[in-house]
C-alpha cells in the first residue's frame, strides 16, 4: 500500500500574488502623476463700496470708499458694470 503524501498546493498562493498584482497595477493607474508646483502669488486685495443698486455702464463709486493694494484709488478708481438684477462685474485695476 502506497502512502501518499500531501503535497502544498501552489494554485492558492499563486491566486494571491495574482490577485495582489492586480490591485498593485490598478493603484498605480489611479494615482495621477505629479505636476510641477506653481510658484506662490503676491496677495492681492480690493474693497469698494457701491451706493448705487442700478448703477449706469462704467460707474465709478465714491473714492473715498475704495481701497486697495494698487497704486491710488484717486487716479485709478474702481468700475462697476451691472450684468443683472443683483449682479456685478467690478474689475479692480
Amino acid at each position: 500500500m502506497h502512502a501518499r503524501t500531501a503535497a502544498p498546493s501552489r494554485r492558492p498562493a499563486r491566486a494571491v500574488l495574482l490577485v495582489f498584482a492586480m490591485l498593485a497595477a490598478l493603484l498605480a493607474a489611479a494615482v495621477p502623476a505629479a505636476t510641477p508646483a506653481h510658484a506662490a502669488v503676491p496677495d492681492r486685495w480690493g474693497f469698494a463700496y457701491l451706493d448705487n443698486a442700478t448703477p449706469p455702464p462704467g460707474y465709478v463709486p465714491d473714492p473715498s470708499r475704495q481701497w486697495g493694494s494698487w497704486t491710488s484709488p484717486s487716479t485709478n478708481p474702481v468700475k462697476v458694470d451691472q450684468i443683472g438684477l443683483g449682479s456685478y462685474v467690478v474689475p479692480f485695476p
